[in-house]
């Protein structure tokens, strides 16, 4: 097959040879030309897919940032929420004393304590120093005589720091509820 080639290009005149060789040259120019417009083709594509890759993150980025304020306003609300409710709850130390002695004896009286809750507080400034006032509400399961006599020991027990008031008897479901007054004085003056 070379003899062959050799055979055809030695009996081409040298215009020949220079048509056959621009036609070689301008064949391989297109193939690079074509893999040139191919790789041109694909660099724009890639370049758009990477614009449209840069928005669509720039719009997560900007809806992410969005729900993180959102969650964020939504926690500060919620810790505001809480902290008011906190500052709803009773003083535990002064519920204690009150709930221990009305446990103790509900239990020696033979009396079910269904409820106790705080209805009010008062501080009230006199020259002595500041009175508390709590207001809490009772409610007991017990027939009317032992529930009179829960109240009687629950105010003698209380002393002078304890009244009750406000009874209310249900002789025929066997409930009484009731209001326990506490007055403690949370500050002395020793002006006299």
């Amino acid at each position: 097959m070379t003899v062959r080639l050799r055979t055809f290009l030695a009996g081409l005149s040298p215009r020949s040879m220079a048509v056959l060789l621009s036609a070689g040259l301008i064949a391989l120019h297109s193939i690079l030309l074509a893999g040139s417009l191919l790789r041109w083709s694909a660099a724009r594509r890639l370049r758009n897919q990477v614009e449209n890759i840069n928005a669509n993150m720039a719009e997560l980025n900007e809806a992410e940032r969005e729900e993180l304020e959102t969650l964020e306003a939504n926690l500060a609300e919620a810790q505001a929420e809480v902290a008011q409710l906190e500052g709803e709850l009773p003083d535990p130390s002064a519920l204690y004393p009150l709930y221990a002695r009305a446990q103790m004896l509900a239990r020696e009286e033979g009396v079910v304590l269904l409820n106790i809750e705080r209805a009010s507080a008062e501080r009230t400034t006199t020259m002595a120093g500041e009175i508390d006032s709590l207001l809490y509400s009772l409610q007991a399961d017990a027939d009317l005589e032992t529930c009179l006599g829960y109240i009687a020991r629950l105010e003698a027990n209380g002393g002078a720091e304890l009244s009750v008031q406000n009874t209310d008897f249900q002789t025929d479901s066997g409930m009484c509820r009731f209001e326990v007054l506490t007055v403690s004085l949370t500050g002395l003056s020793l002006d006299e």
